[in-house]
């Protein structure tokens, strides 16, 4: 039930000012001073600090200003109180400075120009007035404002760039049509997608730098966001993954709403979501509004997600889509074969453990998770891991835990917060860079295996090997580069000659002492 309303909260502004006026003179009223003490009264009552009705300022008013008053409410015996309001101005609803012809100018501009400012129609007006006297006097800007606001000629936004038929056509139906906000009544009744050009720019692999696409997935009835990923592209393969990502976090909807973009519009996008059963609805063209809670959303990311990152000088897109813990419950969930919900931690985690304590007691091997990259990892995904893999207070091992990464790896495990998990690793193992002669003996060993012992000289290998810097990779790279141009030049062996052709040795070398000189 409403609280009700005081009495002062229902008045009306001349309302408020009567029964003010008439609470100042009132004792007057109701017991007339003598002969002769009218004026003593009336300065003594303009000596006295009042609340003002309307702003609740204290302030004085003048003696001649009371005086007015008084004489007003006694000179009227029927209605004391309706006589001190204020008066309505006689010209209250019109536009004086606004002839008839100044208001069909501005009716006219209007309709060719709707998204201009106020200030624009008001300096076009008097532009065209300058041109044709007979207009008569130009009104000021607040004239001009105050006649638009009240016929309705509000401002409205672009609904696109230019006079074209479509952005013509969207203006016509938003002033023929009503426009009025929608809301499901049921979650997963409704689901809105979109993409957003992104103000931060991402560093890649290659060194360049690229705009970022941020997918966001939203539902309509209870505003949670299914699924939010950054991507390089807006591309239907994008789409379509983020799109499987929320299913498999929240399930189907029913529906889904979108705009006109090329990924939404692609076939595999349109197809898929037929088969999967989802009524999928497109906004008319040049209309973002039909999708207002999309966009809404996007303010809430630039505001308070992007403006956070500011200080990051070499954002990376694996920065920007780091996974959370509900993430790393949905992966464990799908690689054990396990139904969870990810954010439902308890019961995700005690269903896991009694899967893996199942396995324990039917094979007599725990379970093994091996974590590729695991510098990349956060810390809090590290943490909910450890506290997984144990059970019986930390004095059964349930799960064994293969951690693989780079250098940052044993730097991060120094961190405070990760002491518990690098107390807990039983076995290192550090790789080192591998020596030129086992590099050699891996690849003589693919050669082998590949059929092809000839394939190189013994030369090329060894060439290979001392320029690989001990990386297996950077190996595999290098013979690879090779033998695409042996192919192309049909050769039979890779021998010294195309080796120098295909990395150009000597250039290299010429091109390091002329950068040194």
């Amino acid at each position: 039930m409403s609280k009700p309303k005081r009495h002062d909260e229902v008045l009306g502004e001349k309302e408020k000012w009567a029964h003010f006026r008439f609470s100042v003179i009132g004792p007057l009223l109701a017991a007339p001073p003598v002969h002769g003490e009218l004026t003593a009264e009336l300065e003594n009552l303009a000596g006295k600090m009042w609340q003002h009705p309307i702003s609740g300022e204290w302030r004085k008013f003048g003696f001649s200003t009371i005086e007015r008053w008084y004489y007003r409410a006694l000179g009227e015996p029927n209605d004391p109180v309706g006589v001190l309001a204020r008066k309505v101005r006689e010209d209250c609803g019109t536009h004086p400075s606004v002839s008839r012809e100044l208001g069909e100018q501005i009716r006219l501009q209007y309709r060719q120009h709707p998204s201009w400012s106020y200030q624009l129609h008001a300096d076009n007006l008097a532009a065209l007035v300058a041109q044709e006297p007979k207009l008569g006097k130009a009104p000021s800007y607040p004239s001009v404002l105050r006649f638009m606001q009240a016929h309705g000629l509000i401002k409205r936004p672009r609904r696109g760039r230019g006079h074209t038929a479509g952005v013509v056509a969207a203006e016509q139906r938003f002033e023929d049509f009503e426009i009025r906000s929608y809301e499901s009544q049921y979650v997963n009744a409704l689901w809105h997608c979109d993409f957003h050009h992104g103000s931060l720019k991402v560093l890649l692999p290659d060194g360049q730098w690229s705009g970022v696409e941020l997918l966001g997935v939203l539902d309509d009835c209870s505003r949670l966001c299914a699924h939010a990923q950054w991507y390089l592209a807006e591309t239907a393969q994008n789409l379509v993954h983020g799109l499987n990502q929320g299913f498999e976090k929240y399930d189907l909807p029913r529906g889904l709403m979108s705009d006109n973009g090329s990924a939404m519009i692609a076939a595999e996008t349109v197809q898929g979501l037929t088969r999967l059963g989802i009524l999928h609805e497109r906004t008319l063209p040049y209309s973002a509004y039909q999708n207002g809670k999309q966009e809404s959303f996007w303010g809430q990311v630039e505001g308070r997600l992007v403006a956070m990152l500011e200080g990051c000088k070499q954002l990376t897109l694996a920065q920007l889509n780091q996974a959370t813990v509900a993430d790393f419950y949905r992966e464990l969930g799908h690689l054990f074969q396990v139904a969870l919900t990810p954010h439902n931690r308890w019961n995700g985690a005690k269903a896991l453990r009694e899967k893996w304590q199942a396995q324990i007691e039917a094979s007599l091997y725990r379970p093994m998770l091996i974590v590729d990259e695991t510098q990349e990892m956060k810390t809090a995904v590290l943490c909910e891991l450890r506290l997984l893999s144990s059970t019986d207070l930390d004095a059964r091992s349930i799960l064994s835990v293969v951690l693989c990464g780079d250098s940052r790896l044993t730097d991060r495990l120094h961190h405070a917060d990760l002491l518990p998990i690098a107390s807990r690793i039983r076995t290192r193992l550090r790789t080192e860079s591998a020596t030129s002669a086992q590099l050699n003996d891996c690849l003589s060993h693919l050669l082998e295996k590949a059929g092809n012992l000839r394939l190189m000289t013994p030369g090329v290998q060894t060439a290979l090997c001392e320029h690989a810097a001990g990386n297996l990779r950077l190996l595999m790279h290098m013979a690879n580069e090779l033998l695409a141009e042996a192919v192309r030049r049909q050769a039979d062996q890779i021998d010294e000659k195309l080796f120098f052709d295909t990395f150009d040795i000597k250039a290299a070398v010429n091109a390091a002492k002329r950068t040194k000189s």
